[in-house]
């Protein structure tokens, strides 16, 4: 069993679908269309993703599984932490709140699709020693 590394990229030319998750030798690529996430969401959700599967919580089994977590991304209308991007990673629950001038309604949908498929080839398990 091994953890495995998220990777966010924003190219500069729209992609053909909002976004694109590809995984390749334990390295987990999304690929976001430009037109609906702006490089600030990009690189910071990047380095959400990358802390949440590198942080010894996570093990994948190559294989479809139920997540041992639920996960939502969403668009933050409110801004009240004054952030751009903010994740909430409670045991059972994990959340990333993006402004919502950061990234469209369309592209939270994809995004979240896109990992939960992703996290769900994972489950959570105690880091406890």
């Amino acid at each position: 069993m091994s953890t495995t590394f998220a990777h966010i990229e924003c190219p500069r030319a729209p992609t053909v679908l909002i976004v694109e998750a590809t995984t390749e030798s334990g390295f987990v690529t999304y690929v976001l269309d430009p037109e609906h996430f702006t490089q600030i969401a990009a690189d910071l959700i990047g380095e959400i993703l990358n802390t949440l599967v590198t942080d010894g919580s996570w093990r994948y089994h190559g294989q479809d599984r139920k997540c041992a977590t639920e996960f939502e991304v969403m668009r933050n209308h409110d801004r009240p932490s004054g952030a751009a991007v903010v994740c909430c990673n409670d045991p059972g629950w994990t959340a990333i709140s993006v402004d919502a001038d950061q990234m469209t309604e369309a592209g939270r949908a994809a995004l979240q699709d896109a990992i939960v498929t992703q996290m769900s080839q994972w489950e959570q398990v105690s880091t406890a020693v």
